[in-house]
């Protein structure tokens, strides 16, 4: 008698993939074959085994310093193909990750200033708050994704993070949305730091490759909606702040805490001399958006929210991609780069650098002391001038 076939389908394959009647991998929340036709992955079924796993079958992060620690650039330096086991491996083990990456590195990648606020208050707050973990989850797994994408060997590992980070960035925004409709006292500093992690993770979700079929996308548009995200912060802290005067969350704030000095001179005297040449009736519009980001500089406060103060007509000659709108926006995204712990405003400033000096290099030798200077404050190569 021969031997019964081994069963080869795929029992709990996603809900496209079985309407295709194609083997799926199983691998919630995309399954690759989802990832690479880039569409919704739904799992109507779920595996018996990524559901029931035992606490002894859940692996647990590392702990050796030599294997997971902070470089220079604020970057974790961890194993990612651990980190890609856990992540492609039950929700247990994947959250447990995530909420490994968080306590130990992502919360140390921002302002000094919320270190202590981030660690101890946020990361007991998220237990008992669902949007608030999963602004958390998904926070920390943009931040794997961003420390990846320099590898090209590790573009799959990067659509894993961008995928999970997604989902759980979803939840995060249902989850606020409901919540906005009733603020308390309790949920009010849920409700705050979840809105600018959201706010942080649709900037940086927009910036980075979803799946094979990826088109390039542009990196200086993508941080545009940034204006629309922060106003909507600032409407959050007039309803949440009040409740929060008095509360416990103030002493984990580190009130004598300064920002550092950032020397930006020598950009905004070539930012002056390059706003000579624009058309008079719209120079007066670069000299305002010049001033006011000279301010922030010098003073190094609100750095990040500048873009939305800068004046309607500023923006739209960025839309119109007026030479010298670009040129400013490029010097704003070289301050969030210099943005003291802030992995987030590094990685989308020097990438929004990178993109704008590149289309500034074609526009004529005029701009190119400009771009030299930005390319050399966010640490990158600087191409030979006939090139």
């Amino acid at each position: 008698m021969p031997l019964r076939k081994p069963h080869s389908k795929s029992r709990y394959g996603c809900d496209q993939c079985r309407k295709r009647r194609v083997k799926c991998d199983e691998n919630p929340p995309r399954c690759s074959n989802c990832i690479s036709r880039n569409e919704v992955c739904q799992f109507s079924r779920i595996a018996p085994s990524k559901t029931n796993s035992t606490p002894l079958a859940t692996p647990s992060p590392p702990t050796d310093p030599t294997r997971a620690n902070i470089d220079a650039e604020g970057r974790s330096r961890t194993q990612d193909s651990e980190y890609s086991e856990w992540i492609s491996g039950t929700i247990r083990s994947r959250e447990l990750a995530l909420m490994h990456q968080w306590c130990c590195y992502t919360y140390e990648c921002t302002s000094p200033q919320w270190h202590r606020i981030l660690k101890e208050w946020v990361g007991r707050e998220m237990i008992s708050c669902d949007f608030l973990m999963a602004s958390v989850f998904a926070f920390s797994s943009f931040h794997l994704a961003a420390n990846a994408l320099d590898d090209i060997s590790e573009l799959a590992t990067v659509r894993k993070y961008v995928s999970i980070g997604l989902e759980y960035q979803d939840r995060a925004l249902n989850g606020l949305q409901n919540a906005l409709s009733a603020i308390t006292k309790d949920n009010a500093g849920s409700i705050l730091f979840s809105s600018i992690m959201v706010a942080a993770c649709a900037v940086i979700s927009s910036m980075l490759p979803t799946g094979p079929q990826d088109q390039s996308r542009s990196a200086a548009l993508a941080l545009l909606p940034l204006v629309d995200h922060i106003k909507s912060i600032e409407f959050v802290k007039t309803q949440t702040l009040p409740l929060l005067q008095g509360g416990g969350i103030g002493k984990y704030v580190d009130s004598n805490y300064q920002n550092p000095k950032i020397n930006h001179k020598l950009c905004v005297d070539e930012l002056r001399r390059l706003n000579k040449f624009t058309p008079p009736e719209d120079r007066g519009i670069y000299e305002d958006a010049i001033s006011s980001l000279e301010k922030v500089a010098r003073t190094n406060d609100t750095i990040g929210e500048w873009i939305a103060d800068a004046g309607l007509e500023f923006l739209g000659g960025l839309r119109k991609e007026e030479t010298i709108a670009l040129a400013i926006y490029m010097h704003w995204c070289v301050l969030l780069d210099k943005l003291e712990g802030n992995w987030w405003a590094k990685f989308v400033g020097r990438r929004v650098v990178a993109e704008l000096s590149d289309f500034l290099q074609h526009k004529g030798p005029e701009w190119r002391p400009i771009l030299v200077w930005c390319r050399t404050e966010v640490g990158l190569p600087i191409a030979d001038s006939g090139s």
